[in-house]
C-alpha cells in the first residue's frame, strides 16, 4: 500500500498531464503515447526469463507435502522428531564360544 502511495506521487504528474490543458508548454501527446506504449509492451513483453528458478522440490507445483521423507519427521505442531537409529547389527560368521570384535583403523598417507 505505502509502494502504491509512493509511485503515484513520483509518477502522478506523467497521469496528469496525458491529458490536455493542464500546462501550457508540456506535450501530453508525448505523455499519452508513453503511457499507451508502455501499458502495451507490459501486456505485450511478458518475460519467462525473470521468473524465479525453481531450485528446490518443494517448490514444484506438484509437491506433495504426505510423500516427502523429511516432512514426515514432523509431527502436527510443527515439531521436527527425527526418526529412532536403527540398532547396530552384529553379524556372525563363524560359531564360536569366544567373542571377537573387529576395530579397523585406517592407514594415513604422507
Amino acid at each position: 500500500m505505502a509502494l502504491s502511495f509512493v509511485i503515484v506521487l513520483l509518477y502522478g504528474g506523467t497521469i496528469w498531464y496525458m491529458f490536455p490543458n493542464i500546462e501550457k508548454g508540456i506535450s501530453w501527446e508525448g505523455h499519452l503515447s508513453g503511457f499507451i506504449t508502455g501499458l502495451a509492451m507490459a501486456l505485450i513483453m511478458k518475460t519467462p526469463q525473470f521468473a524465479k528458478a525453481i531450485i528446490y522440490d518443494w517448490e514444484k507445483p506438484d509437491f506433495n507435502p504426505e510423500a516427502d521423507p523429511f516432512i514426515k519427521n514432523f509431527d502436527e505442531k510443527g515439531n521436527f522428531n527425527p526418526p529412532p537409529k536403527p540398532e547396530e547389527i552384529i553379524k556372525e560368521y563363524f560359531n564360536s564360544s569366544i567373542k571377537v570384535i573387529y576395530d579397523f583403523i585406517g592407514i594415513k598417507k604422507e
